[in-house]
């Protein structure tokens, strides 16, 4: 199913928390949506109910959120913790060099350079696959649904639920 299609079904199916249903309405712009995709809990939200059976047509979100997505831009955002940043993958193959602290994977096939110093947190929904490789003293936590991605380095694993 498309974006739109989407979003419906989860909102039809209440698929979605009341914080996360206020955002969405109140969303006028991809780039609202494509920002709620991008935080730390849309990720992984977006990737369980992929893993769910949630259908989501990748080349059509790829090419909905085109100006916000593949390494086109970097979102910024705020927590109880600190500062963070996050971007989106989705139908894209290839090798990406993490300059996030928040990496999400949808539908991709794709080899993440984890760089000397950095620190990564990767989604990698069940339709992509990945090879992680951490440099120097550079670290990854990896949720993943599906097959468990390759490693080179220091890579901590956890399963999605």
């Amino acid at each position: 199913m498309d974006v739109k299609a989407f979003i419906r079904y989860l909102l039809e199916n209440d698929r979605v928390c009341a914080l996360y249903l206020d955002r969405i309405k109140a969303a006028g712009s991809k780039s609202a949506i494509a920002e709620m995709v991008c935080d730390c809990n849309g990720g992984v939200f977006v990737c369980s109910e992929i893993a769910a059976g949630a259908e989501l047509d990748y080349e059509s979100a790829a090419q909905y959120f085109a100006a916000h997505i593949n390494g086109k831009r970097v979102f910024e955002y705020e927590s109880e913790y600190g500062k963070y940043t996050s971007e989106t993958y989705c139908a894209y193959s290839g090798e990406i060099t993490a300059k996030t602290t928040v990496i999400t994977l949808l539908g991709c096939d794709v080899k993440i350079v984890v760089p000397d110093g950095a620190i990564c947190n990767i989604n990698c929904d069940s339709h992509s696959h990945c090879k992680i490789v951490c440099t120097g003293k550079s670290r990854a936590i990896c949720t993943y649904w599906g097959d468990k991605p390759e490693c080179k380095g220091c890579v901590k694993f956890l399963e999605g639920e």
